[in-house]
């Protein structure tokens, strides 16, 4: 019976020793595709086979460690380089996924409205609008919260439509 406790304890703690490897060699190549992805001290994904790599590596540790307090922050890094590779459609399921698996994420608000962005981006309008009317009641205080309140109305419109209207609506007012 000694012998067997012996053994649960010492194949407990390689199998404790051999997670914190894999967890530290991830995060290790999560560094190594960051810095090659820097240009002044900021991360810019050139090219969507760079920022593939770089999602897959995220995406790779939130699923390997889903309970570690980084793989919220990782998914949500991948969300960002997806919408910045033309990937909305991968944005809004990385974005959801955090939205449904980390509720205490200390940055979901800006979860909200960076679905918000990819679902403009995907041209669905009507789910960007509820998207960022959610955002704008769970999270009234944000800092984006009064900007996405301006532009609502606009949602969907040309940039040129919209001028047109914020001109119309001026020049009504200064009628006045």
């Amino acid at each position: 019976m000694k012998k067997i406790s012996i053994l649960v304890v010492a194949a407990t703690a390689l199998l404790a020793t051999a997670c914190g490897t894999n967890r530290e060699k991830a995060l290790a190549e999560i560094t190594r595709g960051e810095d090659s992805l820097k240009m002044d001290g900021l991360m810019y994904v050139s090219d969507s086979m760079a920022g593939n790599r770089m999602i897959a590596r995220y995406e790779a540790f939130a699923n390997d460690f889903p309970e570690d307090t980084l793989a919220p922050k990782f998914l949500h890094a991948a969300a960002d380089i997806s919408l910045n590779i033309g990937d909305a459609s991968r944005s809004i399921a990385l974005l959801d996924r955090i939205i449904n698996d980390y509720p205490q994420y200390n940055d979901l608000g800006s979860c909200y409205f960076d679905k918000g962005r990819a679902l403009e981006e995907a041209e669905r309008y009507d789910d960007a609008r509820q998207t960022y009317e959610e955002f704008i009641a769970l999270f009234p205080d944000h800092v984006m919260a009064n900007d996405t309140r301006s532009m609502l109305p606009f949602l969907g419109m040309s940039a040129d439509s919209a001028l047109a209207q914020i001109l119309a609506k001026q020049a009504a007012t200064n009628a006045e």
